[in-house]
């Protein structure tokens, strides 16, 4: 069976989304490392969704 032309963009794209997610590990990886200094060093607020403004 011959894939039809949207197969083949449909797995282009899935290719590009891999290659782009697999390409921000570096990325991720040195921003996880910055959060859990912050939070070792105590500098961060606290996270509490009933703070928020109403909109």
């Amino acid at each position: 069976m011959v894939p039809t032309m949207n197969k083949m963009l449909e797995r282009a794209n899935e290719r590009g989304w891999d290659e782009r997610f697999a390409k921000s590990q570096d990325l991720l990886g040195a921003m996880a490392a910055q959060a859990r200094e912050e939070v070792a060093r105590d500098d961060v607020f606290p996270y509490d969704p009933s703070d928020r403004p109403a909109v």
